[in-house]
Protein backbone atom coordinates (compact mmCIF):
# COMPACT_ATOMS: atom_id res chain seq x y z
CA UNK A 1 0.00 0.00 0.00
CA UNK A 2 3.16 2.47 1.25
CA UNK A 3 5.07 1.67 -2.06
CA UNK A 4 1.23 2.37 -4.03
CA UNK A 5 0.85 5.55 -2.85
CA UNK A 6 4.68 6.44 -3.40
CA UNK A 7 4.47 5.88 -6.82
CA UNK A 8 1.01 7.17 -7.26
CA UNK A 9 2.55 10.16 -5.90
CA UNK A 10 5.79 10.48 -8.42
CA UNK A 11 3.30 9.68 -11.01
CA UNK A 12 1.08 12.76 -10.46
CA UNK A 13 4.25 15.24 -9.45
CA UNK A 14 4.68 16.51 -13.14
CA UNK A 15 0.80 16.95 -13.49
CA UNK A 16 0.72 19.62 -10.18
CA UNK A 17 4.42 21.17 -10.44
CA UNK A 18 4.44 24.83 -10.14
CA UNK A 19 4.17 26.93 -13.39
CA UNK A 20 7.87 27.94 -14.77
CA UNK A 21 7.76 31.62 -14.39
CA UNK A 22 7.47 34.10 -17.19
CA UNK A 23 9.77 37.51 -16.82
CA UNK A 24 8.22 40.26 -18.74
CA UNK A 25 10.04 43.51 -19.81
CA UNK A 26 7.69 46.49 -20.15
CA UNK A 27 9.19 49.41 -21.42
CA UNK A 28 7.71 52.57 -22.92
CA UNK A 29 9.79 55.15 -25.16
CA UNK A 30 8.89 58.53 -23.61
CA UNK A 31 10.02 61.00 -26.91
CA UNK A 32 7.88 63.40 -27.74
CA UNK A 33 8.90 66.59 -26.49
CA UNK A 34 6.53 68.50 -29.08
CA UNK A 35 2.98 68.08 -27.93
CA UNK A 36 1.89 68.77 -24.60
CA UNK A 37 -0.47 66.35 -24.51
CA UNK A 38 2.50 63.67 -24.96
CA UNK A 39 3.03 64.44 -21.27
CA UNK A 40 -0.55 63.85 -20.24
CA UNK A 41 -0.15 60.43 -21.91
CA UNK A 42 2.37 59.33 -20.08
CA UNK A 43 1.05 60.80 -16.44
CA UNK A 44 -1.84 58.31 -17.50
CA UNK A 45 0.34 55.43 -18.10
CA UNK A 46 2.55 55.59 -15.28
CA UNK A 47 -0.31 56.52 -12.70
CA UNK A 48 -2.48 53.41 -14.21
CA UNK A 49 0.69 50.73 -13.50
CA UNK A 50 1.47 52.12 -10.39
CA UNK A 51 -2.05 51.55 -9.10
CA UNK A 52 -1.88 48.11 -11.04
CA UNK A 53 0.99 47.03 -9.06
CA UNK A 54 3.26 46.93 -12.04
CA UNK A 55 6.71 48.92 -12.05
CA UNK A 56 7.55 49.51 -15.79
CA UNK A 57 10.83 50.60 -17.85
CA UNK A 58 10.20 54.99 -19.40
CA UNK A 59 12.93 55.57 -21.61
CA UNK A 60 12.95 59.39 -21.49
CA UNK A 61 14.76 61.24 -24.01
CA UNK A 62 17.43 64.15 -22.66
CA UNK A 63 15.02 66.66 -24.55
CA UNK A 64 11.72 65.66 -23.35
CA UNK A 65 13.34 65.42 -19.62
CA UNK A 66 14.10 69.11 -20.18
CA UNK A 67 11.16 70.33 -21.72
CA UNK A 68 9.02 68.52 -18.24
CA UNK A 69 11.30 70.78 -16.30
CA UNK A 70 10.13 73.89 -18.29
CA UNK A 71 6.77 73.17 -18.75
CA UNK A 72 6.40 73.16 -14.61
CA UNK A 73 5.36 68.98 -15.04
CA UNK A 74 6.59 68.25 -11.52
CA UNK A 75 3.81 65.74 -11.63
CA UNK A 76 4.49 63.45 -14.67
CA UNK A 77 8.27 63.74 -13.14
CA UNK A 78 7.00 62.50 -10.05
CA UNK A 79 4.88 59.69 -12.32
CA UNK A 80 7.58 58.53 -13.58
CA UNK A 81 10.15 58.79 -11.55
CA UNK A 82 8.09 55.52 -9.52
CA UNK A 83 9.39 52.93 -12.37
CA UNK A 84 12.37 52.56 -13.95
CA UNK A 85 14.40 55.48 -15.60
CA UNK A 86 15.75 54.72 -18.91
CA UNK A 87 17.34 56.51 -21.61
CA UNK A 88 16.21 57.60 -25.05
CA UNK A 89 19.15 59.41 -26.43
CA UNK A 90 19.41 63.44 -25.73
CA UNK A 91 17.72 64.86 -28.82
CA UNK A 92 15.78 61.48 -30.39
CA UNK A 93 14.75 62.26 -34.13
CA UNK A 94 17.02 65.62 -34.36
CA UNK A 95 20.01 65.08 -37.02
CA UNK A 96 22.39 63.88 -36.76
CA UNK A 97 21.21 61.02 -35.08
CA UNK A 98 23.88 58.04 -33.43
CA UNK A 99 24.23 55.94 -36.62
CA UNK A 100 24.81 59.19 -38.63
CA UNK A 101 27.09 60.78 -36.79
CA UNK A 102 29.02 57.87 -35.67
CA UNK A 103 29.47 56.84 -39.35
CA UNK A 104 33.02 57.66 -39.78
CA UNK A 105 34.53 57.40 -36.82
CA UNK A 106 36.34 54.31 -35.50
CA UNK A 107 35.60 52.28 -32.44
CA UNK A 108 36.95 54.03 -30.00
CA UNK A 109 37.28 57.41 -31.51
CA UNK A 110 33.15 56.98 -31.84
CA UNK A 111 32.63 56.19 -28.03
CA UNK A 112 34.45 59.21 -27.23
CA UNK A 113 32.16 61.13 -29.64
CA UNK A 114 29.01 59.10 -28.46
CA UNK A 115 29.98 60.06 -24.91
CA UNK A 116 30.54 63.94 -25.83
CA UNK A 117 27.25 64.03 -27.48
CA UNK A 118 24.67 62.16 -25.46
CA UNK A 119 26.26 62.19 -21.85
CA UNK A 120 24.82 65.66 -21.64
CA UNK A 121 21.21 64.12 -21.76
CA UNK A 122 22.07 61.12 -19.60
CA UNK A 123 23.11 63.79 -16.55
CA UNK A 124 19.80 65.82 -16.94
CA UNK A 125 17.60 62.27 -16.31
CA UNK A 126 20.04 61.82 -13.41
CA UNK A 127 19.44 65.49 -12.05
CA UNK A 128 15.51 65.53 -12.92
CA UNK A 129 14.56 62.51 -12.41
CA UNK A 130 16.96 62.13 -8.82
CA UNK A 131 18.09 58.52 -10.52
CA UNK A 132 20.34 56.96 -12.94
CA UNK A 133 19.43 55.80 -15.89
CA UNK A 134 19.62 52.17 -15.97
CA UNK A 135 19.22 51.46 -19.48
CA UNK A 136 19.61 52.88 -23.16
CA UNK A 137 18.00 52.33 -26.34
CA UNK A 138 18.71 54.05 -29.58
CA UNK A 139 16.25 55.73 -31.18
CA UNK A 140 14.19 54.86 -34.13
CA UNK A 141 16.74 51.87 -36.01
CA UNK A 142 19.76 54.79 -35.17
CA UNK A 143 22.00 52.36 -33.55
CA UNK A 144 25.83 51.97 -33.80
CA UNK A 145 28.19 49.46 -32.12
CA UNK A 146 30.69 52.42 -30.07
CA UNK A 147 27.58 53.38 -27.83
CA UNK A 148 28.11 50.05 -25.88
CA UNK A 149 31.87 51.35 -24.47
CA UNK A 150 30.53 54.68 -23.88
CA UNK A 151 27.50 53.81 -22.12
CA UNK A 152 29.74 51.79 -19.72
CA UNK A 153 31.39 54.62 -18.67
CA UNK A 154 28.24 56.63 -18.54
CA UNK A 155 26.96 53.94 -16.15
CA UNK A 156 23.97 52.98 -18.01
CA UNK A 157 24.94 49.14 -17.61
CA UNK A 158 22.26 47.47 -20.02
CA UNK A 159 21.03 48.17 -23.63
CA UNK A 160 17.47 47.91 -24.01
CA UNK A 161 15.92 47.78 -26.76
CA UNK A 162 14.87 45.66 -30.18
CA UNK A 163 15.29 45.82 -34.13
CA UNK A 164 17.14 44.04 -36.94
CA UNK A 165 20.26 44.74 -35.15
CA UNK A 166 19.71 43.87 -31.38
CA UNK A 167 18.23 41.28 -30.09
CA UNK A 168 16.15 38.68 -32.20
CA UNK A 169 13.89 41.07 -33.97
CA UNK A 170 14.34 38.96 -37.27
CA UNK A 171 13.56 35.64 -35.64
CA UNK A 172 10.65 36.53 -34.16
CA UNK A 173 8.77 39.76 -33.23
CA UNK A 174 5.27 39.12 -31.79
CA UNK A 175 3.82 36.63 -28.73
CA UNK A 176 2.40 34.28 -30.84
CA UNK A 177 5.76 34.38 -34.30
CA UNK A 178 7.92 33.22 -30.70
CA UNK A 179 6.06 30.37 -29.79
CA UNK A 180 6.27 28.95 -33.22
CA UNK A 181 9.63 28.87 -32.94
CA UNK A 182 11.62 26.00 -33.91
CA UNK A 183 15.18 24.74 -33.37
CA UNK A 184 16.28 24.71 -37.06
CA UNK A 185 14.59 28.51 -36.93
CA UNK A 186 17.04 29.33 -34.52
CA UNK A 187 19.94 27.48 -36.54
CA UNK A 188 18.95 28.94 -39.36
CA UNK A 189 18.85 32.91 -38.02
CA UNK A 190 22.15 32.46 -36.71
CA UNK A 191 23.67 30.72 -39.46
CA UNK A 192 22.32 34.00 -41.74
CA UNK A 193 22.88 36.71 -39.35
CA UNK A 194 26.07 35.70 -36.92
CA UNK A 195 28.56 35.22 -40.00
CA UNK A 196 32.58 36.39 -39.93
CA UNK A 197 32.17 39.15 -42.54
CA UNK A 198 29.12 40.72 -40.28
CA UNK A 199 31.53 40.98 -37.22
CA UNK A 200 33.20 43.92 -35.42
CA UNK A 201 36.16 42.23 -33.71
CA UNK A 202 37.31 44.82 -30.98
CA UNK A 203 41.18 44.01 -29.94
CA UNK A 204 42.26 45.61 -26.32
CA UNK A 205 46.05 46.13 -25.82
CA UNK A 206 48.23 48.11 -23.74
CA UNK A 207 48.52 51.06 -26.07
CA UNK A 208 50.06 54.91 -24.70
CA UNK A 209 48.66 57.68 -26.43
CA UNK A 210 48.82 59.88 -28.50
CA UNK A 211 50.40 57.42 -31.41
CA UNK A 212 47.36 55.84 -32.68
CA UNK A 213 48.58 56.46 -36.17
CA UNK A 214 50.99 53.76 -36.99
CA UNK A 215 49.56 50.07 -37.33
CA UNK A 216 51.21 48.63 -34.27
CA UNK A 217 49.59 50.76 -32.36
CA UNK A 218 46.41 50.80 -34.23
CA UNK A 219 46.08 46.79 -34.26
CA UNK A 220 45.92 47.14 -30.98
CA UNK A 221 43.42 49.70 -30.49
CA UNK A 222 40.60 48.06 -32.54
CA UNK A 223 40.59 45.49 -35.87
CA UNK A 224 37.58 46.56 -37.36
CA UNK A 225 35.91 43.97 -39.65
CA UNK A 226 34.18 46.23 -41.91
CA UNK A 227 31.54 45.28 -45.14
CA UNK A 228 30.91 49.18 -46.44
CA UNK A 229 31.78 49.59 -49.99
CA UNK A 230 35.15 50.66 -50.94
CA UNK A 231 35.65 54.58 -49.84
CA UNK A 232 33.28 54.36 -47.10
CA UNK A 233 35.41 52.17 -44.99
CA UNK A 234 36.15 53.48 -41.36
CA UNK A 235 39.68 54.35 -41.29
CA UNK A 236 40.59 51.93 -38.62
CA UNK A 237 39.44 49.24 -41.28
CA UNK A 238 42.75 47.48 -40.83
CA UNK A 239 41.72 43.76 -42.58
CA UNK A 240 38.53 42.55 -44.66
CA UNK A 241 37.41 39.17 -43.35
CA UNK A 242 35.95 37.53 -46.83
CA UNK A 243 32.63 36.11 -46.69
CA UNK A 244 32.98 32.61 -47.50
CA UNK A 245 35.82 32.45 -44.52
CA UNK A 246 34.88 29.68 -42.32
CA UNK A 247 36.21 29.39 -38.47
CA UNK A 248 39.86 28.12 -39.10
CA UNK A 249 40.45 30.01 -42.35
CA UNK A 250 39.03 33.20 -40.28
CA UNK A 251 41.14 32.15 -37.47
CA UNK A 252 44.25 31.62 -39.87
CA UNK A 253 43.88 34.71 -41.65
CA UNK A 254 43.55 36.96 -38.21
CA UNK A 255 46.87 35.71 -36.66
CA UNK A 256 48.28 36.38 -40.42
CA UNK A 257 47.34 40.07 -40.47
CA UNK A 258 48.23 40.40 -36.80
CA UNK A 259 51.63 39.08 -37.50
CA UNK A 260 52.02 41.06 -40.32
CA UNK A 261 51.14 44.53 -38.68
CA UNK A 262 53.25 43.72 -35.69
CA UNK A 263 56.39 43.40 -37.86
CA UNK A 264 55.99 46.22 -39.89
CA UNK A 265 57.77 49.19 -39.11
CA UNK A 266 56.77 52.45 -37.47
CA UNK A 267 56.87 55.58 -40.21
Amino acid sequence: MFRTLILSLLATAPLVRAAAPVYVVLWFDTEDYIEPAADDAALRIANDLTAAGVRATFKVVGEKARALERRGRTDVIAALSKHAIGYHSNWHSVHPAPAEYLLHFGFVEGAQEFERREGPGAADLKRIFGTQPICYGQPGSSWAPQSNPALRRLGIPVYLDEGEQVGAGRLCATTDSARAVQLEDVKRFYATAWRPDRATLVCVGDVTPPPIATPRARIAQVLLADTAPPGQRSADVVWRVPAEAGPEALARQLVEALAKLIQEPSP
